[in-house]
């Protein structure tokens, strides 16, 4: 059987799904393999980032207002969905894909905001024949949302040693921050992500899985709202890729973890208890990052092209943790790090535990200190030219064409407070 991968991080954000659930429409161009974006019929694989839109987040405080306003509401929606060249979803405006289902501000000012995201098209019926139109094959995986902080509305947090800028103070709780945006936004720093569908607790595994027809909530609290208007951008990330043949589309095989994120897709930090003395600058205390990451171990296929490979939970090419840092600002002259975890497989069930040991080399004075954690992954993006492996595919909209950009890498950030008491 011939698998054609696509995708293993995709951005996209749903325009809205307007008179309900859609269908995809039949493209043109009817290739053997289910839609890909930009890939061609001779086996090459790649895993790729596309963006289909994003959504404006607008807040007034004093009014106690939240909108979302779809800022590609007037072009069409999937033009980065490709089949040899031909789009693959609807080019009909979808306004209810992302919604506000509701919010509310607590006492200290932070907002709490529920959203509900759908996936745009409906199940395909087993009883028909599978085709472009009719089909399964669509779910997507680790479907995330990210928060985008539009120009002047905060400023991030730098972290020299690691050499990464965060916008830590927007968000509460996310389950990371990326960087994968950059060559989107022009904008390096970190951004925070909220997991839409999360396997990391209960007892069953799903890879993290949004289907056909499938509809969720999530929270996202954002900090302490200041200012008149502040506006964030949302953005929708998932993984996906094209599982089937045109006769297999109702009864698709996902490659999980290969259709994942390569990165770490949730990230925990726990730091010491008590935590580090102003005047001691000998003894360690140990910083613990609980990682979950579904490409942790997995075994690589020797199949060539990966494209032609039957065994669904092989990989393309190795992604385990490579390195895990930590910075609190001031306290050490050279990063400590670990690249072996103490425990863990970082499967849902499993999570790495990675533990880095940490003195107060340089006697931090007593107080709170904002610090950061890289959990940096093997893989190594591609060179965002077209064609390229693990690129980032973006369509701004009509009538401007498909362009390709580099992913700065695969690295998930986390934040956290460190304390310094006094003797």
């Amino acid at each position: 059987m011939r698998i054609f991968l696509k995708i293993a991080i995709c951005i996209l954000v749903f325009a809205g799904c307007s008179q309900g659930a859609r269908i995809p429409t039949s493209p043109s161009n009817n290739l053997d393999g289910a839609p890909l974006m930009g890939i061609s019929d001779t086996g090459d694989n790649f895993n790729d980032i596309g963006i289909l839109g994003a959504y404006e987040l607008t807040i007034n405080p004093d009014l106690k207002d939240v909108g979302l306003v779809p800022k590609r509401f007037n072009t069409a929606i999937g033009d980065s969905y490709l089949v040899s060249g031909t789009k693959y979803f609807t080019s009909f405006p979808c306004t209810d894909c992302l919604i506000i289902k509701s919010y509310a501000f607590d006492s200290d000012g932070s907002l709490i905001i529920t959203f509900t995201a759908k996936h745009p098209f409906a199940k395909g019926n087993p009883i028909k024949p599978a085709s472009g139109v009719n089909r399964n094959d669509l779910d997507v995986f680790d479907l995330a949302a990210l928060v985008v902080p539009q120009i002047g509305a905060t400023t991030p947090t730098t972290f020299p040693k690691i050499g990464a800028s965060i916008y830590n103070g927007i968000c509460r709780y996310p389950s990371g921050y990326t960087t994968e945006l950059k060559n989107v936004t022009h904008d390096p720093a970190a951004i925070p992500f909220f997991l839409v569908i999360d396997d990391s607790s209960g007892t069953s595994t799903t890879y993290n899985r949004f289907a056909q027809g499938a509809s969720a909530n999530f929270n996202i609290t954002l900090s302490r709202v200041t200012g008149p208007i502040p506006l964030f951008d949302i953005y929708l990330t998932m993984g996906y890729g094209s599982s089937a043949r045109k006769t297999q589309r109702l009864t698709p095989k996902y490659y999980n973890p290969e259709f994942n994120r390569k990165n770490a897709w949730k990230v925990q930090i726990y730091a010491p208890s008590g935590g580090w003395k102003s005047d001691d600058n000998t003894t360690t205390k140990n910083v613990v990052v609980k990682v979950w990451d579904w490409q942790q171990g997995a075994v690589v296929s020797t199949t060539t092209p990966y494209s032609n490979e039957t065994d669904t939970t092989k990989i393309a090419k190795e992604s385990n943790v490579a390195r895990v840092s930590v910075e609190i600002p001031g306290m050490n002259n050279t990063l400590p790090y670990v690249t072996t975890a103490t425990s863990g497989t970082g499967a849902p069930l499993s999570p790495l535990y990675f533990t880095i040991p940490v003195a107060n080399q340089n006697l931090l004075a007593a107080g709170y200190y904002v610090s950061l954690v890289k959990v940096l992954d093997q893989r190594v993006p591609g060179s965002g030219t077209e064609g390229s492996i693990d690129s980032l595919i973006h369509n701004p909209g009509l009538p401007y064409p498909l362009t390709w950009n580099a992913i700065p890498e695969f690295a998930t950030y986390y934040t956290f407070t460190a304390y310094v008491s006094n003797p």
